[in-house]
């Protein structure tokens, strides 16, 4: 006996169809995705209802083809990338002009959004990359209720502090990046902050109040994590590589001695190790906590500062078990770079050992720095 309407609907209603239909349903439902770029960036996409990629010229349609579902993006009626489902919400795929380049598209987890009872206080980030400047911005953005994090607002955050700010926007960004790119990243940049944002940050700039606060990472585990991220040997050691540590923080620290009521110094390790203290100490800057424990993540942090699906071993760095990818010649060559002043500053001694917590900055709980392995081990006041 054949089936009925009733029940011939009921049918459709399961399998691939229905599958499509779920797909569709968390792309739009589920808010920001975060697609990764070629020039080791990612450019945030958020997907509407009508197909569109919402402040883009993208478009977007799931489709079911031979092998299963697949995501496509297109521009100007032309397929750019065609990504399939992958694990915990997340698609991969290529980017069609780049077929090595692998596009990864990862469900987002937007901040915390609760009521301030103060104006939102800014906080400008400065800190090398692969130095934990993403990972640094989601801790202040999920659990402070009044934070405006300022990534590369007023200058690109992996640069030096401008002498002065160009509130068009022109070298708000990479300056290796190209006209278009560049153009897009200012223009979002600008309408994040709005009309009024950008006269509190004039304001403030002007009176000498923005606060600034410069993260870093040990210099033997960023030279490593630095080789990796360009795609370069670790061995030997480039010399320019080192210098850039060197420069970069060197000009950071200067700054801060001589701005000591608004820069704040961070190391990655402190973070890591007991990042409810180090949150505390970041609270002096007039920051409003959020209802609940401090909230922490153990991923991996994307560029724009939100959470991959991979794990992330904090041991490796407390532990220092990067050293195992130097040799000895490599390590002396780094350790004759390295300006033992300046080690000295940043809480290191000339081996790399952490020696003490940099404390410049606001008032607040003093930061301790022993055993900080077994501190981290035994801190049960963070929510994963």
């Amino acid at each position: 006996m054949p089936p009925t309407n009733k029940s011939t609907r009921k049918a459709r209603t399961n399998g691939p169809l229905a599958d499509l239909v779920s797909l569709r349903r968390e792309l739009v439902e589920r808010g920001p995705y975060h697609s990764i770029r070629v020039l080791h960036d990612e450019a945030l996409l958020i997907f509407a209802p009508d197909g569109g990629v919402v402040g883009t010229g993208f478009c977007w349609q799931v489709e079911l083809a031979r092998q299963g579902p697949r995501l496509t993006l297109t521009h100007q009626t032309e397929v750019v990338a065609a990504l399939v489902p992958w694990r915990d919400g997340a698609w991969k795929g290529h980017w069609r002009e780049h077929i090595n380049r692998p596009v990864l598209l990862l469900p987002g987890h937007p901040p915390v959004v609760a009521a301030a009872t103060r104006p939102p206080v800014n906080v400008k980030i400065f800190g090398l990359q692969r130095s934990g400047t993403n990972y640094l911005q989601w801790l202040l953005e999920h659990n402070f209720s009044n934070v405006r994090v300022l990534v590369d607002h007023t200058g690109w955050k992996h640069g030096p502090v401008p002498d002065r700010i160009d509130w068009s926007g022109k070298d708000w960004h990479d300056p290796d990046w190209s006209s278009p790119a560049a153009a897009t990243f200012v223009l979002r940049r600008l309408e994040e902050l709005g009309p009024a944002g950008i006269a509190q940050l004039e304001q403030e700039y002007s009176s000498q109040r923005l606060t600034q606060v410069f993260i870093f990472k040990n210099p033997y585990a960023w030279c490593h994590s630095y080789a990796r991220y360009r795609g370069m040997p670790l061995l030997p050691v480039a010399s320019e590589t080192v210098r850039l540590w060197c420069d970069r923080n060197r000009q950071w620290h200067s700054f801060a001695e001589n701005h000591t009521d608004r820069s704040l110094f961070i190391a990655y390790e402190d973070l890591l190790a007991r990042p409810t203290m180090v949150l505390a100490h970041v609270r002096g800057l007039g920051l409003e906590r959020l209802s609940g424990p401090w909230r922490d993540v153990r991923r991996t942090m994307t560029p724009l500062g939100v959470p991959s699906v991979k794990d992330f071993d904090r041991g490796y760095y407390l532990r220092r078990c990067y050293l195992r990818n130097y040799d000895p010649e490599n390590l002396a060559y780094v350790r004759r770079l390295l300006p033992p002043g300046l080690m000295r500053k940043l809480g290191y001694d000339r081996e790399g050992n952490r020696l003490a917590p940099v404390a410049r900055g606001p008032p607040g709980p003093r930061l301790d720095y022993a055993n900080t392995v077994q501190q981290h081990a035994t801190d049960d006041q963070l929510k994963s």
